[in-house]
């Protein structure tokens, strides 16, 4: 958690809640984890400390999700799945925004800008390479950032907000 020293304490004791993947939110005031409680694969959060009742973001699960990133504001959190899909659900109104689903396979990485209004990510193409788009989280219309000519991926915003950084062949 976001304490170097203090008390562990069970974040889930729910019957079937296995808690998997679970990760604090920048702000340090609650963590998410992968959650079956419902018998499906959920996205829930709780408050530091397991105080109060877990919040389930997600319903109505068709699949696997893999382990989500929060935004540096601690507001949103974007995740991949086995069905291809990137999005990310508003912790405030649980609303879940699809960035993007490839048909050619699952995504490779994925990062919120400083200011937590654009994400990246890689995805795989036709022709067998990743290529890297971005998106705001206001306009909502990915933009290829890298070309056809080469595989590009292992995306990261730099601390300022200023450049993209990414793995290239």
């Amino acid at each position: 958690g976001p304490v170097k020293s203090g008390t562990p304490a069970e974040l889930t004791n729910t019957a079937g809640a296995t808690g998997q993947d679970a990760t604090w939110s920048p702000d340090g005031k609650c963590f998410d984890y992968n959650s079956a409680a419902t018998g499906e694969n959920e996205l829930d959060v709780r408050a530091q400390g397991g105080k109060g009742e877990p919040q389930q973001l997600t319903k109505g699960a068709d699949t696997y999700f893999y382990q989500p990133v929060w935004s540096p504001d601690s507001k949103k959190l974007l995740w991949s799945d086995r069905l291809q899909r990137l999005r990310y659900v508003d912790v405030a109104s649980k609303a879940v925004t699809e960035v993007d689903q490839d048909k050619e396979g699952e995504f490779g990485s994925d990062d919120w800008s400083p200011d937590s209004q654009w994400i990246a990510w890689a995805r795989p193409e036709e022709n067998g390479f990743e290529k890297v788009y971005i998106s705001s989280v206001a306009n909502k219309k990915p933009v290829a950032v890298t070309d056809d000519w080469y595989s590009a991926g292992r995306v990261r915003f730099s601390d300022d907000g200023k450049y993209l950084l990414c793995s290239s062949s």
